[in-house]
């Protein structure tokens, strides 16, 4: 199957249940059309859609005049949006409400179908791909981070700049969507999370080993000693040099 799949077309006012090999994304243009997903019954509106994951079983009906965009996505050809979130938008069925921008895309690729080559169909295609999974893929996030895998990660890089777009990746939110759910369960920023950890990390070194401040600075991301020292200073209210004064490393 191509990966241009998309077409515009009315249901059979003749009810029909069957499934399919390949993922599918049925969104509603015009009137209306009745879809049965396992117990679930959706009206399928212009400001309706739905996603049948491949092998999913599926009864439809057009109630009356309608016209709904139907697109066929093969199961191997997600690739089209490589990223993990992309990759759950087909894990389970859903229905879906379409928003001003969805439905205003929508509109203009229904209109250029007929216009396109095979090259602009996979385009539309894989930005319709996007849009969907930015829309609803959030309702896959975690509602809770998971600190043991948070914390493995930065104290694995303490010695490196850490961008926040690299923890959300851990756990595949964009960047905004991780910052809130961050404040919201730490109630502080991942910048100064991320610096109490390195203060925690230089804390350590200096305590328990005989590392020189400059090295401890080297392993803690700090320009140099008097950059580890301000930031310590801050931090703990003592300085790198009072702490090992007050408790001699171990050699």
């Amino acid at each position: 199957m191509p990966l241009h799949s998309l077409r515009v077309h009315p249901f059979a006012a003749d009810y029909c249940l069957h499934h399919h090999a390949h993922h599918q994304i049925v969104i509603g243009i015009r009137g209306q059309a009745r879809m049965d997903i396992g117990t679930q019954t959706a009206c399928l509106s212009t400001h309706t859609g739905c996603i049948l994951p491949a092998g999913t079983p599926h009864g439809f009906q057009g109630l009356g005049d309608n016209q709904l965009l139907v697109v066929d996505v093969p199961a191997e050809a997600v690739w089209a949006v490589p990223t993990p979130a992309a990759m759950r938008l087909f894990e389970q069925p859903r229905v879906f409400t379409v928003d001003a921008g969805l439905a205003h895309y929508v509109a203009f690729l229904c209109h250029d179908l007929e216009q396109c080559d095979a090259m602009a169909y996979d385009v539309l295609l894989v930005t319709l791909l996007h849009a969907l999974t930015a829309r609803l893929t959030f309702s896959c996030a975690p509602r809770r981070l998971d600190t043991a895998r948070l914390d493995a990660f930065i104290d694995a890089h303490l010695d490196q700049p850490i961008r926040v777009a690299q923890l959300a990746a851990l756990f595949h939110l964009s960047t905004a969507h991780f910052t809130a759910l961050f404040r919201q369960q730490y109630q502080t920023s991942p910048y100064r999370y991320v610096q109490a950890r390195r203060m925690q990390r230089a804390w350590q070194l200096i305590q328990q080993t005989p590392m020189s401040l400059e090295h401890v600075a080297a392993r803690t991301h700090f320009a140099d000693q008097s950059a580890l020292t301000h930031a310590f200073r801050r931090h703990f209210n003592l300085t790198p040099r009072a702490l090992r004064q007050r408790t001699p490393a171990t050699v």
